[in-house]
């Protein structure tokens, strides 16, 4: 019994409504998750924060540096951003990196190696 069980347990007596709960309190909590890393994407696109110490720092330096221009210069560095991050994306799944990546973590976890012997074979698991 995990952790968070127990800790309901001492609320909820019923083992069947406790059940409910814990299924309700799983499926929220990967709800939020999964918006939380989608929220965290496309926020990672346009980072404020860096574009206004960009801002700062170029003013710093160069104090008449017309703010117009950086406006516009900031579109042309989130595409370039898409553009490298989704190039190397494509060029690590060109090269199959993401399958040596869960060949890797299959042969970590023991219930997914030994199905990957039983179904595969060992040819996968010469890395």
């Amino acid at each position: 019994m995990s952790r968070f069980q127990k800790i309901m347990s001492l609320f909820l007596h019923d083992r069947e409504r406790l059940e409910r709960v814990v299924k309700w309190y799983i499926h929220n909590k990967n709800l939020y998750s999964k918006g939380n890393s989608e929220a965290s994407f496309f926020k990672g696109l346009v980072n404020a924060q860096v574009y206004v110490v960009w801002w700062l720092g170029l003013k710093s330096v160069l104090p008449d540096f017309p703010i117009v221009l950086f406006i516009c210069a900031v579109p042309v560095i989130v595409i370039c951003k898409i553009g490298i991050h989704w190039s190397i994306g494509k060029w690590w799944d060109k090269n199959r990196f993401y399958d040596r990546e869960a060949d890797w973590q299959n042969r970590r976890n023991p219930v997914l190696d030994g199905l990957d012997r039983k179904v595969l074979g060992d040819e996968r698991h010469t890395g």
